[in-house]
């Protein structure tokens, strides 16, 4: 006896599966490997998935040498830890991506990795970036403008969301106080000339995403740019120190600095735009951080606990009993950059998409580049 569930049971089952999972299920039937690619699908998948906090960290591995990709990815899942727990259980698997070379001939290495709603913005060198999905790895390739790529002393850029259009904008922002953005939808750079209200020679090149805007931390204040309305705004800091950095935790702003030469304090604006709103988050001390520069929040758990990347590790650290633990991925080999990322069934609409070495090999069909 054949049982027929509803159709809105089976769609509410399958917006509570992880991105991987629907991938592989778009071989089952027309139907479902069309509901994949609905938008309203896909949007609503996505909230799901942030809300139940199903994220990865991706890793980006620089490979020999000798290999014939420069570049490798590497997926790690966190188990949300429970309420009264301390530690933390990770999961983590060679995904087997190989970055997307592009048309860039023997390029040497991807300097800027972040990620904004299920995609990653890679940024090669020589005026090359690309947009990227890991889990249906569709790629978009973007030149920057000949003045951007090839003529500024200075830039500052970033990568995010426009909810008025629906789409994604990359923004370049040269010494010559023009802002660039293209939105993937147009498929063409427009060209803005502001005045940046504050700049600092030594500002930060990577915004970061959050609220609708792209932050850069300066001397004197944080600088905002609407990705909407495209348009600058100053928000106050309070947060002084040496070897500042700015963040996002739990939807919120931050920014770390040294209090010492053996303490780090993490800063988080509660009320964005407020400056009597700034308060501090945690505070954290080691010996190891005196001969460490680099010091960046990456992820805030429910439970208090905080992921940190310190120099060249990552750790966990749970200011409540204010212990440490540094994680270490056995298989992995040392890794020069890292993103989180909520995975994202979102298209790009290019049409290219990766296909590593072995997939090509077996003669497998693909439907996307997704193997079945």
């Amino acid at each position: 006896m054949s049982i027929h569930l509803p159709e809105e049971v089976i769609n509410s089952i399958l917006l509570k599966l992880p991105v991987i999972s629907l991938l592989k299920l778009r071989c089952v039937c027309k139907k479902w490997l069309k509901l994949f690619s609905d938008p309203n699908f896909i949007e609503m998948h996505h909230k799901h998935t942030i809300e139940r906090n199903i994220w990865s960290l991706m890793l980006l591995v620089e490979t020999s040498e000798f290999s014939t990709q420069k570049n490798r990815l590497y997926s790690v899942e966190f188990r949300t830890p429970s309420p009264s727990s301390s530690s933390l259980t990770t999961y983590y698997e060679d995904v087997g991506i190989d970055l997307p070379r592009c048309s860039i001939p023997n390029y040497e290495w991807v300097g800027v990795m972040e990620s904004c709603d299920g995609l990653i913005y890679l940024r090669y060198e020589a005026g090359h970036v690309c947009l990227f999905n890991p889990f249906t790895r569709e790629f978009k390739e973007i030149q920057l403008p000949v003045l951007v790529a090839d003529d500024y002393d200075f830039s500052i850029y970033g990568f995010g969301y426009d909810s008025k259009i629906n789409d994604f904008k990359i923004v370049d922002i040269s010494v010559t106080c023009e802002e660039r953005g293209e939105a993937l939808g147009p498929n063409s750079w427009t060209s803005i000339e502001k005045v940046l209200p504050v700049h600092d020679d030594d500002m930060d090149g990577e915004g970061v995403f959050v609220n609708g805007a792209l932050h850069w931390l300066t001397t004197s204040c944080i600088l905002a740019f609407d990705i909407e309305d495209e348009t600058f705004q100053e928000l106050p800091q309070r947060v002084f120190g040496t070897e500042r950095g700015i963040c996002v935790l739990g939807g919120c702003l931050c920014i770390s600095s040294r209090k010492d030469n053996v303490s780090f304090e993490v800063w988080v604006m509660n009320e964005y735009g407020i400056g009597e709103s700034w308060s501090k988050f945690f505070a954290i001390s080691s010996p190891t951080f005196e001969k460490w520069t680099y010091f960046k929040p990456i992820h805030s758990f429910e439970n208090g606990l905080i992921l940190l990347r310190v120099g060249d590790s990552l750790v966990s650290y749970y200011p409540k009993h204010r212990t440490a633990r540094t994680l270490e991925f056995q298989g992995i080999p040392a890794w020069a950059n890292l993103t989180t990322l909520f995975g994202n069934l979102v298209s790009l609409n290019s049409g290219t998409y990766m296909r590593s070495q072995e997939q090509t090999e077996d003669g497998a069909e693909y439907i996307n580049g997704i193997p079945f």
